[in-house]
């Protein structure tokens, strides 16, 4: 996909920007069959099933962490603990009723919580781009500077780009926004920035709800 939108332009749709990396769509249940025989990270455990992600399918709104974490794993959640009760919180109070979907760009616990290349990410990436064909989501929101890059495949300059909505497809608009852990810590600024994004997703949904063009919001 972000081939699509660095080199070639804004695909038209999901279903072009998924295909165009070579991704094959999947029913749900071939998602979680092929996410839980899943052994391209060199750091899986034999022990230890991937994250598969939750919520409902298909959801207007997806919420995409950097990877998935010791306690999201034991929860069975996209994004666990005090991360996702802040999120949880900036949903309520943008007023946002669709459906919220939350996953991750990287499934497995990357070892000693380190940052992860480009390629280490990659092999998760076919799992990302086939849940977003099952989601087909609206608007897309990534948590932080990691989990932007992951979805992007790209380095983006995060203190430029966050809060701002950027065309994914004609159709669907990505909200690059904080890393709640930033909340848990106490930081006043991230809280405003987190809840300033949800809003701001809350607004595009109502936009596209009464008939508004997706492809024009990232232009205003």
């Amino acid at each position: 996909m972000a081939g699509n939108l660095v080199r070639r332009g804004v695909p038209p749709s999901l279903g072009a920007a998924v295909k165009a990396e070579g991704v094959q769509p999947r029913s749900m249940r071939e998602h979680r069959r092929v996410i839980q025989a899943c052994a391209a990270c060199a750091f899986r455990p034999d022990d230890v099933v991937p994250m598969m992600g939750d919520g409902p399918l298909p959801a207007p709104v997806v919420v995409v962490s950097k990877a998935a974490r010791q306690h999201d794993l034991l929860m069975g959640r996209g994004l666990a603990g005090g991360a996702r009760n802040v999120v949880d919180a900036a949903i309520a109070n943008a007023g946002i009723t669709q459906a919220v979907r939350f996953t991750s760009a990287v499934r497995c616990v990357p070892p000693d919580g380190r940052a992860l290349a480009h390629q280490e990410q990659d092999h998760c990436r076919e799992h990302l781009l086939a849940e977003l064909l099952l989601a087909a989501p609206l608007v897309v929101l990534t948590l932080g500077e990691a989990a932007t890059a992951a979805l992007l495949r790209a380095d983006v300059p995060f203190a430029a780009v966050a809060g701002m909505p950027l065309r994914l497809t004609d159709e669907v608009l990505l909200i690059p926004t904080v890393d709640p852990m930033d909340v848990v810590r106490g930081r006043r600024d991230a809280t405003v920035a987190l809840r300033r994004d949800f809003l701001l997703a809350h607004a595009l949904l109502t936009k596209a709800a009464t008939g508004g063009a997706m492809r024009d919001a990232a232009n205003e």
